[in-house]
């Protein structure tokens, strides 16, 4: 175990990076360094989480049932319109 995360360290790396020509994204931008968990949050608020769909916003919610965020990444901030909000996790919006 790693810094007490539930995860093992990566099996690429080992003295350095053994993948690092052709290593994903996500790993470019963090995985490796202390800030990986607040990276990878940004990484997901930045490219996965679309506010316009409200598919996204209810996984998304989801998500945050057991995982932390980063400073701007609360749902109330992302959907500032709690009544709006609301609709969307309650599935009256769909779409």
């Amino acid at each position: 175990m790693r810094s007490g995360k539930p995860y093992g360290p990566c099996v690429f790396f080992d003295d350095g990076c053994k993948i690092h020509t052709v290593k994903p994204l996500e790993c470019r931008i963090g995985n490796c360094s202390e800030y990986g968990e607040e990276l990878s949050i940004w990484f997901m608020l930045n490219y996965q989480v679309n506010v316009s769909d409200p598919e996204s916003v209810r996984q998304y919610a989801i998500y945050l049932k057991t995982r932390p965020t980063i400073p701007g990444g609360k749902l109330e901030e992302l959907v500032p319109d709690k009544e709006k909000l609301g609709k969307i996790l309650d599935f009256r919006i769909l779409r």
